[in-house]
């Protein structure tokens, strides 16, 4: 009997030790941070008045409102269904840098122009990255 109890606390002591491995804690392997949800586009930010009309995603846009097109193909490799208004890009917002400067803007639209890295902006948004004159300038944006 002694040769049981013997047995049986080692084997729930030997229990005990391996599962408080278990709950340790673990340390990450890497300095990681979090990033955009969407892959990083390095192109071009231009800009367009769309005075009122609606975007691609159904929703009016003005000129003034903080809202961007993004390329056809960018747009179209979230669509959902053959719905444009259904595309996952609507309403997600893209976090533009340029210049030094980042700006957030609403996915609104589509351009069928733009390359597939470029970001078309209201006038209000490109503002933010550099003056209307500039016209065309390198950024990079991603769709968060």
């Amino acid at each position: 009997m002694q040769l049981f109890s013997k047995l049986t606390v080692i084997a729930i002591s030997t229990l005990g030790i391996a599962s408080s491995g278990l709950a340790a804690p673990v340390e990450p392997t890497s300095n990681s941070t979090l990033k955009g949800r969407g892959p990083s586009h390095n192109g071009e930010a231009t800009y367009y008045y769309p005075g009122g009309g609606y975007g691609a995603c159904g929703t009016r846009i003005n000129n003034g409102d903080m809202v961007a097109a993004i390329s056809a193909r960018a747009y179209d490799e979230l669509m959902v269904d053959s719905n444009p208004n259904h595309s996952r890009a609507c309403g997600k917002t893209a976090t533009v840098t340029a210049n030094g400067k980042t700006v957030s803007v609403r996915v609104a639209d589509r351009c069928g122009d733009c390359p597939y890295d470029n970001i078309d902006l209201t006038p209000t948004g490109f503002q933010r990255l550099a003056p209307l004159s500039a016209g065309r300038i390198k950024a990079t944006w991603t769709l968060n």
